[in-house]
Formats: structure tokens, C-alpha cells, sequence
């Protein structure tokens, strides 16, 4: 039997002679890995129940000033790994008296057998086998090398697996319906349900949920699906699928009708939440490329990245960041504690991002570089090391009007800024500090009086606990003018351009705990978002690793998102959509309201004892007073037509009532229908006398009614579903707890519109905030020495009201329940109102510490 492969024999690591030489050229420890080395195999011809012979080859991403070759042309193999057990393996032949072999899983065993030519060499990059998945360095280094390979790749190939539930069926299906009228005839003809069926499940296989598909997906060149002997061109296959999310109704009606699927209503359960509907609905829209299908840009920040890709999995808790980060055009992979940076940075333009950094005065030449390891990273705006930065007037000719060499992309680090100023070297160290050249003082940073980048005082918590002394985030802008003096002004420069590289890393890095990752992420997005919606929306899968250690309630988990799968892979609703954004919209920039009023957060800071806090600022609008029943499964409680108002059901429908079940808009965004208005009393009276109203796609009424109620009822499922109508106190608050806005108050109260959709664990007592930055008020629980404050026991001698002599020593600390609609309040009425109030009855902001 022929020994276990060990990776030594095609060794990624550097020699001691490279690595000598390379600590003595940036003054560190580098890398023992170099950093755009990958490994390919060589798959040797075979027919299918051939065993399986490669050889493993080392390439480089440059082939600059190392041993290894230059890339050919090859594949790249998008899979799902599925279960490793079994006794399948490959073998690795490295010389004809050394032969070993390589377990791995069934599903890999299946696609190398199909993707074989029985009478060529094929190379193939498949991860399993190019990444030694047992040395976690080796996969810090290579991980976000997988962006270019994938670019790199002639094709990548998709695999779903093996023939099976009638998916040749489903696979000729997609071919036919390239012709728009096959479509439209099949799509409505009962006999074709079946081939429908299979279509759905080949749509269900394990490939589409996972992340990792789609930076495979949105980077390649070229992209073929397989699935057993069929084959289809990635385009082919999605202009078919992408045209379901559309013709869901219709889908929807077929399976109804038909005998053979028992007249099921809802056999397809949600066709557009689909992750091979997603992906190939959003695959081009993710990245800007060029006519060679090379990249020459990033579309998405990782916030709409994460907060989007909710319907795809990982196996592991730090890939729902890992998987997508090379895609971010605000965040890249850095290798964390060596001297080498990983280089999928975001470049920055060399010439436009310094001029918005440091002021027009200073240029960027690109004449002088350090070509080692240069790596092109595919399509990222440049940043350029080992260039330098000249002081000009601003008529001087441009850098790219002196060189007509087009600029060449530099890994992120190994060689460093230097900058020249009046003839004087300046090089940038590994830490950001100066370190002189011909002149070897090292000149003093300017003063932060100087600099203009006063720190901010430390924020009013009124009645909260205080804060650790954690960093505020704030925005400052500075700019070279800003200081004086030629050394201060080179500092500043360097001090800048380091900045602009170090913002934006996520350390990759599998020992690290999910919670330092998931913080490290959300601190990204405040910084650059200036928004607390990532607050709101469900994007962080449970900690599996430490299922004992729940995650603040700040990090909202995906048992929240508003679809899940069921055993079989049918998606079916579970929640409502988050208010905070529109669902199904690859975008953050254009957000469904505006309730903090355009209030950024410019003051918020991480902390707390065990590092669990978020500290933000807001204030308190109103309080939680009557709960009315959840909407389960979409089905409206008869006693919310109460609650709202609505007492004569023969009349219609109270605005503030109706407008709050739709979220006054429409799934586009746009304000409510008016027409919805006479839909909800239809709807309303298609029920059962004095029952609830059924808003499931399963219900009869769903099937029943017209299409403008059709179309009320579905954008009421995702406003309301499992969200429960609450009553509210009062309509602001002030520090003698009194109301604030009484004769507001007392008038919505007359009208019955003192109501908000709330998440369906809300609780009596718990606070309605608006907060800065954050789009959609939101319900808050007070806690005062780990106890929830509206649960204090009226007896004074009760434990639960001891507290400590000072008012320093009262722990208070906010746990997030979630968004909430308040009709009215949605688009800055709030601040406002304190606006118009503030004379008498002020509401005070304070700093809320959320758990």
C-alpha cells in the first residue's frame, strides 16, 4: 500500500536562504510561506473507474525571483465537500519510485472521475487537495490567495454532484427554456410539473448553500455547471433560473393544480430567496470587469456582503466573514503577526486616494518600486509601495503624463513607502513610525493641537454605569495643509498613507475566538458606514465552538433571518423582512427610512468588562404599555384591529392602522399604495366573522382574492410576520419620567394610534429609542445590576431594589430586542418633535450600553 502523501514533497515554504535575505531587507520576521505560491494538479487521463493519478505541481501567481513556474492555463473546481468518511483517495505520483496517496471525500471522487479526459492531462485546482488542510499557517497564507486563483482560472468548473433525482430531466429543462416561449408554454402547462420538481431540486443541492460559492462564482473568467455527464454554460444556466423569482405566481399555481404533487399550495415554498436564484441573480452585479473578464473593480462593502448572503452557510462560524472578504471593496485578508501582509488588499489609487488623503500639494511616483512580489491583485484600485511622494505645485504635469509604463499592482507589504521631500528619503517602518534617510533625525509629529485632531470628551451616560476608557470613534478630517513644517507634513503624509492600508483588515486567523472576529467586523462597518443598522440586521451564525458563551445581543444571529430551510431545502418564511433594509437589494446606500434624521454615529465605543459592551447614543421615545398577540406564521389576531382603532369593520380601515401592517411602503421602497387601503378592508372581510386574517401564501384567501389584495397581503407577510402590534405609554419621555408630549399623546391615544410592530419577544416595560445612526427606532430592555428594570418588585425591602449608595456603583445595561415601526416616526419625526418640545419638556440624550 502506497504511504500518505506528505506536502513537503511540493513545499510552499521559502528556503533559509530567502528567508535570511528577507529579514534583513524589511527588518522582521517574515513569512515562512511565500505568499504567491499555489499548488495545481496534474490529472492524468483515465476512464471513469480508473483510479485516480495526478502529480502536484507549485506555481506562482508571478514567478518573480522564486523557483516556481509560472502559471499555465488550468481549471479551478467549485464543489460541495459533503461527508469525508470512505475509503476514496487519489494518487499523488512524485517520481516513478515515489508514489503515495490522498484521501479524500466520495463528492470529490465522483467530479475527478467526470472531469478526467480519458485521453489528455488535465490541470485543475481543487482546494482539498492544493491546500495542505492540516497546517493552519499554510491556510492563513493561501486563503485569500483563492481570489486570484479563481480569476486566474481558465474555467471554473461546477460540480453538484452526481445524476440523480431525475436531474438529467431537470438539466435538458433549463436548455429548452432558453427559448422565451418554451418558458412561458412550459411554466404553465401541468404535464411539465415534474420536470418543474426537478428543476427545484437540483436548485436545493447542498453546492448552492454554500458560502464559499460565491467568490468562486462572482471571480471566475468563465464558468461551466456539471452535474453528472451533463454540462451547462454558467450563463445559459442563469439567465433560465434568474427568471423564476419573477414567474414565482405562476410556479406557485402549477403545483396547485397538479394531481401529482396533491394539489399542494405551496410546494415550492419561497423560489426567490433560493441561493442559486440569489447567485446568479447578483454574480455580475458584485464586481466591475473588464472585457477579458479580468477584475477591475469591487462593487459591494462587506456590510451589504454579509448582511445580504443570509441563504448561504458555512461550516464554520469565521467563514460567514472568510468566505466573502475577498469580494469587499472596503476590507481585505491580512495574515496577522508576520511581516508580510497578505496581498488582497483594496488597493487604493496611487495619485486620486492620496490627493483626497493628503491634499493635492502631494504626487505619487510611481517610478520607483520594489517589484518583489508583486501579485496583481485582480482589478482593486492600486496602492503603490516603494514609490515615492513629491512635493509639486498643483500645474505640474500628473505622474502618469511622466511614465508611459502602466502602473504594476504591489502586494500590501514587503516593501514600504518612502517618501521624498526635498531630496530626503523618508521610509515607513513595519509599525506606521518615520525612519529617516539622509538626514537621520526623525522629526517630531505635530500636536494633536496642530494636527487638529483634538480627542473627544468622554460622553455624558447619565444614569449608566461608566464606561471603561475605550477609544470613541469619530471622524476627523486632516489634510497636509493642516500642519507646518517640512517634516511634519512628511509625517503626516506617511502616517496617512499607513492608515489608509491598515484600514479595512480582517485577520484570518481559524484559533481566533468568533466573537473578536464578529467584533472586528461590526467595528468595520460602523467606522465606515457611520450606521448602527448592521445592529439590525441577522447575519451572525450561534457559536458553535462555545455554544456556553452567547453573543451580545448586538450581533443579531441568522435564527432570525427572515427565511429557513426545511429537512428537504424547501425555503419557507420564518420572519418578518428587517426593516432596515429592502429586501432582495444588494445595496446599504439607499435605506427604506431615515428615523434618527440623518444623525450619524459619530460617537460610539466598544468596551465593557468582558468586552461585551457597545456603547451608543440616543434617547428614550416612548415605553412599551399592552401587548396584543404575535402574528404567527403571518395570521393577524383579531384583536389588532382593536388595538388599532378599528372598531366599525363596515367602515375602512384607519390609516395609521393599515399603513403601520405594510410598513407604509411598497418592496420597493416606495411610499404605500393608497389603493392598499381599500385591499385591507377586502381582505378583512374575506375572513372568517371575527377570526384572524390568514396572510399565508396557503391560505384559501390568498388564492381567492384580487390581485391588488394579493399583492397587500404578500407585502403584509414580510411587515408583520411573527411581530406583534404593541400599545404605547406615552409619546416621549423626560427625566422626571412624566410624559414629555402630553397633548401629542393624549390625541393618539383618542385616535387608537398608539401602536408599533415589535419583535415578538418585546415585553411590557421595555423602551422604544431612537438612536444615532440607526434608521428604524428600536425596542430596548433596561437592566440595573444584571436585572431587568421593569421586573423590580414593589416592596422597598425587596432585594431586587437594594442598590448601591451611589449612583456610580449602578450597573445599567440595555439589551437589544430589536427594530420596530412606529408610524410617524420614521423619517426623523421624532427628532423633531424634541425640536418643537425642547422649550418646556426636554428629552435627554443619553449613552446607552447594549449587552
Amino acid at each position: 500500500m502506497s504511504p500518505q502523501y506528505d506536502y513537503s514533497k511540493a513545499s510552499l515554504k521559502r528556503t533559509p536562504s530567502n528567508l535570511d535575505s528577507e529579514a534583513h531587507r524589511i527588518g522582521s520576521v517574515p513569512s515562512t510561506y511565500h505568499n504567491d505560491a499555489f499548488r495545481v494538479i496534474r490529472l492524468l487521463p483515465g476512464s471513469y473507474a480508473d483510479d485516480i493519478k495526478c502529480n502536484l505541481l507549485v506555481w506562482s501567481l508571478r514567478n518573480r525571483q522564486n523557483k516556481f513556474e509560472k502559471p499555465g492555463d488550468y481549471d479551478a473546481l467549485s464543489y460541495n465537500w459533503g461527508p469525508q468518511h470512505g475509503d476514496k483517495a487519489i494518487t499523488i505520483i512524485v517520481a516513478e519510485d515515489q508514489i503515495y496517496k490522498l484521501n479524500i471525500g466520495p463528492n470529490l471522487d465522483t467530479a475527478l472521475r467526470h472531469l478526467r479526459s480519458e485521453g489528455a492531462v488535465t490541470y485543475l485546482w481543487v482546494d482539498a487537495i492544493c491546500i495542505n488542510q492540516q497546517d493552519m499557517e499554510e491556510k492563513r497564507v493561501q486563503l485569500p490567495l483563492m481570489n486570484h486563483i479563481y480569476n486566474g482560472a481558465s474555467c471554473v468548473r461546477v460540480w453538484l454532484g452526481a445524476e440523480e433525482d431525475e436531474s438529467a430531466k431537470a438539466m435538458e429543462l433549463i436548455h429548452e427554456c432558453l427559448d422565451g416561449d418554451q418558458f412561458d408554454r412550459l411554466i404553465k402547462d401541468p404535464s411539465a410539473s415534474t420536470r418543474w420538481a426537478a428543476l427545484l431540486k437540483l436548485l436545493r443541492r447542498p453546492w448552492f448553500s454554500r458560502r464559499w460559492i460565491i467568490q468562486e462564482i462572482a471571480l471566475a473568467k468563465e464558468a461551466e455547471v456539471h452535474c453528472g455527464t451533463k454540462n451547462l454554460c454558467w450563463d445559459d444556466f442563469a439567465s433560465v433560473v434568474t427568471r423564476l423569482r419573477s414567474r414565482q405566481p405562476e410556479l406557485r399555481a402549477l403545483f396547485r393544480e397538479s394531481p401529482s404533487h396533491q394539489h399542494h399550495p405551496d410546494f415550492i415554498g419561497d423560489v426567490s430567496n433560493l441561493g442559486a436564484i440569489t447567485l446568479a441573480d447578483w454574480r455580475d452585479t458584485l464586481l466591475h470587469k473588464r472585457s477579458d473578464r479580468s477584475i477591475n473593480g469591487k462593487l459591494c462593502d462587506l456590510e451589504t456582503l454579509v448582511s445580504s448572503m443570509t441563504a448561504f452557510e458555512a461550516s464554520k462560524p469565521h467563514d460567514i466573514i472568510y468566505a466573502i472578504l475577498s469580494l469587499a471593496k472596503d476590507a481585505h485578508a491580512y495574515a496577522g503577526g508576520r511581516a508580510t501582509e497578505i496581498n488582497t488588499s483594496p488597493h487604493l489609487n496611487s495619485r486620486s486616494r492620496a490627493s483626497s488623503l493628503i491634499g493635492s500639494d502631494l504626487d505619487l511616483d510611481d517610478t520607483q518600486r520594489d517589484e518583489q512580489s508583486c501579485i496583481p491583485s485582480p482589478g482593486f484600485d492600486k496602492i503603490v509601495f516603494g514609490s515615492s511622494i513629491t512635493k509639486r505645485g498643483r500645474s505640474q504635469s500628473d505622474a502618469s503624463e511622466r511614465s508611459t509604463d502602466p502602473p504594476r499592482e504591489a502586494a500590501e507589504v514587503r516593501s514600504y513607502p518612502q517618501v521624498h521631500l526635498n531630496g530626503e528619503h523618508l521610509h515607513l517602518s513595519e509599525d506606521g513610525s518615520a525612519i529617516a534617510g539622509r538626514d537621520s533625525r526623525s522629526p517630531e509629529p505635530p500636536s494633536n493641537n496642530e494636527l487638529g485632531t483634538g480627542v473627544n470628551p468622554a460622553p455624558d451616560r447619565g444614569s449608566m454605569s461608566p464606561a471603561p476608557q475605550v477609544r470613541a470613534h469619530k471622524r476627523m478630517k486632516l489634510s497636509i495643509s493642516d500642519v507646518s513644517g517640512e517634516h511634519n507634513k512628511t509625517v503626516v503624509a506617511v502616517s496617512m498613507l499607513k492608515k489608509a492600508l491598515k484600514s479595512g483588515r480582517i485577520t484570518i486567523d481559524y484559533d481566533r475566538s468568533v466573537l473578536d472576529l464578529y467584533k472586528d467586523f461590526v467595528t468595520l462597518v460602523l467606522t465606515n458606514s457611520r450606521s448602527l443598522d448592521i445592529l439590525c440586521t441577522p447575519w451572525a451564525p450561534p457559536n458553535i465552538e462555545l455554544p456556553n458563551v452567547e453573543l451580545p445581543t448586538w450581533i443579531p444571529q441568522l435564527s432570525g433571518t427572515a427565511f429557513g430551510a426545511t429537512k428537504s431545502g424547501v425555503r419557507r418564511r420564518i420572519h418578518a423582512d428587517p426593516l432596515v433594509r429592502r429586501a432582495g437589494a444588494l445595496e446599504t446606500l439607499t435605506k427604506p427610512y431615515n428615523a434618527s434624521k440623518g444623525h450619524i454615529a459619530s460617537t460610539w465605543s466598544m468596551g465593557g468588562d468582558d468586552g461585551k459592551s457597545l456603547f451608543v447614543r440616543g434617547f428614550m421615545l416612548d415605553e412599551v404599555a399592552e401587548l396584543e398577540r404575535p402574528a404567527t406564521e403571518g395570521a393577524i389576531p383579531v384583536s389588532w384591529m382593536r388595538a388599532g382603532g378599528w372598531t366599525d369593520h363596515s367602515a375602512s380601515p384607519p390609516d395609521r392602522f393599515w399603513r403601520t401592517l405594510v410598513g407604509n411602503l411598497t418592496a420597493n421602497g416606495l411610499p404605500a399604495h393608497v389603493y392598499w387601503k381599500n385591499a385591507c378592508k377586502n381582505a378583512f372581510d374575506m375572513r372568517t366573522s371575527g377570526g384572524h386574517l390568514n396572510t399565508s401564501s396557503t391560505s384559501s384567501i390568498f388564492f381567492e382574492c384580487s390581485s391588488d389584495v394579493r399583492e397587500f397581503l404578500e407585502r403584509v407577510q414580510a411587515v408583520v410576520w411573527n411581530r406583534r402590534l404593541v400599545t404605547m405609554k406615552k409619546l416621549g419621555s423626560s427625566s422626571n419620567d412624566s410624559s414629555a408630549l402630553p397633548r401629542l399623546a393624549a390625541e393618539h391615544k383618542r385616535n387608537g394610534e398608539g401602536i408599533a410592530l415589535a419583535p415578538d419577544k418585546t415585553k411590557r416595560g421595555d423602551l422604544i429609542c431612537i438612536l444615532h445612526g440607526c434608521s428604524v427606532p428600536v425596542i430596548l430592555r433596561k437592566y440595573i445590576n444584571g436585572v431587568p428594570s421593569a421586573k423590580r418588585c414593589p416592596a422597598e425591602d425587596c432585594p431586587t431594589r437594594q442598590y448601591f449608595g451611589s449612583t456610580a456603583e449602578r450597573k445599567v445595561t440595555y439589551e437589544l430586542i430589536g427594530e420596530c415601526y412606529v408610524h410617524g416616526m420614521m423619517n426623523g419625526e421624532a427628532i423633531e418633535t424634541v425640536r418643537e418640545y425642547s422649550r418646556n419638556r426636554k428629552i435627554e440624550e443619553q449613552m446607552f450600553e447594549l449587552r
